[in-house]
């Protein structure tokens, strides 16, 4: 499976080659990383035509936090310049003088640049002898790459934005693009889920218990649509879900220490570990 694993060179020279795409995709993929690590956070990323508005890139409320998310609330800035500590420090500025809607005697700054910057850590250390914020982080495309290292579903659905081959599992997304188009008119998630209200509640919290699912339906499609959709229309679980299709795919998935949702495809796979 390595030969599709994203590093930190892939997402470098991805923003060099891409850069107004990026600025576009780089909210997103940070949302999505964002809830692998807290499902339950509260997420403001706007992406796509949104990414060019006033205020914050993002802004995240954890009640839990991590080695990448911090607990409470954070202010986040994504900027995709050649001259990383120019912008940094231009934006640190903005914020700093307008912090609005958040407290910089409470809450943490974080600066994102998907470029090589060596001295991030002198950064940091900088601003932080300042004391204007409680706590400030950054990312760089070496901590970006290891945060979507540990994210299996979105490093799956990344591969594919920069346009590595991936075979044998799919991220929900694509699974649904594909599995939506197979009739002459497009599917939609409403069609499996109107009058499947018991069944979606009661997949919802199989999956809270960390347990194994088994969906019965009249045929496998009835089945798998209606898996797709429950998912998608879940945000708890959306960017955390893999379909897989072989048992290179499982092993690989099934070693990630991070909770899963794993739904497999027409193969007979061997349990040589276990995941939610």
């Amino acid at each position: 499976m390595t030969g599709w694993y994203i590093t930190a060179n892939d997402i470098k020279n991805w923003v060099a080659t891409n850069k107004k795409k990026a600025e576009i995709l780089l909210p997103e993929l940070i949302k999505r990383l964002v809830l692998t690590c807290d499902n339950k956070a509260d997420v403001n990323f706007p992406s796509g035509d949104s990414v060019s508005n006033e205020g914050w890139d993002g802004i995240v409320k954890s009640e839990h936090g991590n080695k990448y998310i911090p607990k409470g609330m954070s202010g986040w800035e994504i900027g995709t310049d050649k001259s990383v500590k120019g912008k940094a420090n231009s934006d640190y500025e903005k914020r700093t003088n307008d912090a609005s809607p958040l407290n910089r005697n409470k809450d943490t700054y974080i600066f994102i640049s998907p470029r090589h910057w060596a001295k991030k850590d002198n950064w940091v250390k900088e601003q932080l002898d300042n004391g204007l914020w409680k706590d400030i982080r950054a990312h760089n495309a070496e901590s970006l790459a290891n945060w979507i290292q540990d994210s299996p579903a979105v490093h799956r659905w990344f591969a594919g934005v920069i346009g590595k081959r991936v075979t044998g599992m799919s991220d929900l997304d694509q699974a649904w693009s594909i599995f939506s188009n197979y009739t002459a008119h497009q599917l939609t998630t409403t069609f499996f889920l109107e009058g499947n209200t018991e069944a979606t509640t009661k997949l919802h919290e199989g999956l809270i218990k960390i347990s194994k699912v088994t969906i019965q339906a009249d045929s496998f499609i009835e089945a798998y649509g209606f898996v797709l959709s429950a998912l998608l229309n879940g945000n708890d679980y959306s960017y955390k879900a893999l379909i897989i299709e072989n048992q290179t795919a499982w092993d690989w998935a099934v070693s990630s220490e991070q909770s899963l949702i794993l739904i497999t495809m027409s193969f007979t796979r061997t349990l040589r570990s276990s995941c939610s």
